[in-house]
């Protein structure tokens, strides 16, 4: 295992437990949440939607919301946080979203699977290095022409990738 699969797989041991608890902190109403902003951005119709980092599946769900007819799939390093998102599927009765183990540096996906994809709060977690990966993997999965989305923090605290 790579040193920085480690080092994630550490850290949101511990922060899966409340991770969620932090979501109301992102907007008040759900108009205002940046996740589903986030999925506002991505066109309707797209039939595979990949959302990487995909933590505790709140961006996931949000996309399954947006787009009910289309096949989701979210893509993790933490098997804590992805526990939690395969129990918040089932208690919500979402059935359109797939959850995988897989390292969004090295996508087990073939060029162009995807007709959009989305980041939601992982990249800031990054060594800038890593995240120029994920980046390059996640445009490689994205069919040409299709839909990336990000929202994030910026290194001032701030959220970047949304309207003002």
């Amino acid at each position: 295992m790579k040193g920085y699969q480690r080092k994630i797989k550490r850290r949101f041991r511990l922060m899966a437990l409340f991770y969620d608890l932090c979501e109301p902190a992102l907007g008040l109403s759900r108009r205002q949440n940046p996740r589903q902003a986030l999925a506002s951005k991505i066109p309707e119709g797209a039939p595979r939607i990949l959302d990487v980092c995909t933590g505790t599946a709140t961006s996931a769900i949000a996309l399954a919301h947006a787009h009910p007819r289309s096949e989701i799939v979210g893509v993790d390093l933490s098997p804590d946080m992805m526990a939690i998102a395969q129990n918040k599927l089932r208690k919500r009765g979402v059935s359109n979203v797939t959850i995988h183990a897989m390292d969004a540096a090295a996508l087990d996906f073939p060029d162009g699977a995807f007709d959009a994809a989305t980041i939601s709060f992982g990249l800031h977690e990054m060594a800038y290095e890593l995240m120029v990966q994920v980046l390059a993997e996640t445009q490689r999965v994205v069919k040409d022409g299709g839909h990336l989305a990000i929202v994030d923090w910026d290194q001032e605290g701030g959220l970047v990738g949304l309207p003002q």
